[in-house]
């Protein structure tokens, strides 16, 4: 050990594990500032309706799951496909607990999720509107009000979250 030292090559390990120091410290720093810039860019507001969207979902898909023929029943439904009933309520609970648990995420997450809400609310749309064209039971009505706030609130926050790098959104790997 002494011989390290006259021939100078502990100074040269101790300048090796200092820069060591600074580059792990810089690399924290920018991963730091990274993660924040990253939560900046996804609104409070689109936090908070996620955490709404999860309740939502799965005050409906709960019953829907569990008591599929009562539940439809109350609600007016007079024909009532139980296996059809109990796929949308799994579809409800897999997207509202997909939102609570994406509530933190990045921009990146946020922007694939609202692509999935916005396919699947302009659907239910659309689905709702044809079954009410047919004669569905009134609170069809509100389902469709329900959904078109959602899919609204779905698309302008979507807008909002547009990447900020041309490469970004053509799926560059640079």
């Amino acid at each position: 050990m002494l011989s390290s030292i006259k021939n100078g090559s502990w100074p040269g390990i101790a300048k090796t594990a200092a820069a060591a120091r600074t580059t792990y410290i810089a690399r924290i720093a920018a991963a730091t500032l990274s993660l924040t810039w990253e939560s900046l860019m996804v609104p409070r507001g689109l936090r908070i309706w996620f955490v709404i969207h999860f309740a939502a979902d799965i005050l409906l898909a709960l019953p829907l799951l569990c008591a599929p023929v009562r539940t439809l029943s109350l609600l007016g439904w007079s024909t009532i496909d139980p296996f059809g009933t109990r796929l949308v309520g799994a579809a409800l609970m897999g997207i509202g607990l997909e939102s609570l648990l994406g509530r933190n995420a990045s921009a990146e997450v946020f922007r694939a999720m609202l692509n999935l809400k916005i396919i699947w609310s302009l659907g239910a749309i659309t689905g709702i509107a044809l079954s009410l064209a047919g004669g569905a039971p009134a609170m069809g009505w509100v389902f469709l009000a329900v959904f078109c706030v959602f899919s609204l609130t779905w698309i302008y926050y979507r807008m909002r979250l547009r990447p900020t790098d041309t490469r970004e959104s053509i799926g560059s790997d640079d």
